[in-house]
């Protein structure tokens, strides 16, 4: 009996994608990351949209991997 299988290296991939969803209306921002830095994250994105960080909801969502 033979059996051939191809694993692939587990470090060459990630098991959850970095990636972040933003909304940007009335002067507000709301994002959802996986981020394990959640005040770097809210700041960058009040930087990014040019607003002061009170004006941005951070959702993390607990998707685990990526780190």
């Amino acid at each position: 009996m033979r059996h051939d299988a191809h694993v692939v290296d587990p470090c060459d991939t990630e098991s959850t994608r970095r990636d972040a969803h933003c909304r940007v209306a009335d002067g507000r921002v709301e994002v959802w990351a996986s981020t394990q830095v959640p005040g770097i994250a809210r700041a960058l994105a009040a930087q990014a949209a040019s607003v002061d960080e009170a004006a941005v909801t951070l959702h993390v969502t607990y998707l685990g991997g990526g780190f």
